[in-house]
C-alpha cells in the first residue's frame, strides 16, 4: 500500500529506524508540497482524523511528519495482523465476502 502512494521504496534489509525516516521524509515533502495528495494518502491508508490530532498535540516536541509517519506503520502492522487472523479462521473463498 505504501509504494501506492509513493511513500517509500521498500527494500527488505531497511531497519525499522530506516523505514520511519524514509516515510517522515515523504509525509513532510507532502505536506509542504502537495497537502491534497497528503490527505488522500492519510484517508487510503486508513488513519483516524481523531487519532491523528489527538497524537499531533499530545507529543508536541516531536516534527508532525515523525508522529505522522509513526502512525501509518502501526496502521500497516495493524492491518498485516487483522489478515493473518482472518486468513488462518478457515473460512473457504466461497464464504468469504
Amino acid at each position: 500500500m505504501l509504494q501506492k502512494f509513493d511513500l517509500l521504496t521498500v527494500d527488505k534489509n531497511y531497519s525499522y529506524e530506516q523505514l520511519h525516516s524514509s516515510i517522515a521524509e515523504k509525509v513532510n515533502f507532502l505536506i509542504t508540497n502537495n497537502f491534497s495528495r497528503f490527505i488522500s494518502v492519510l484517508y487510503q491508508v486508513d488513519i483516524s482524523e481523531k487519532k491523528l490530532r489527538t497524537a499531533l498535540i499530545n507529543t508536541s516536541d516531536l516534527p508532525s511528519a515523525t508522529i505522522i509517519a509513526t502512525m501509518i506503520i502501526e496502521r500497516q502492522l495493524q492491518k498485516i495482523e487483522t489478515k493473518k487472523v482472518f486468513k488462518n479462521t478457515g473460512v473457504s473463498d466461497e464464504e468469504k465476502w
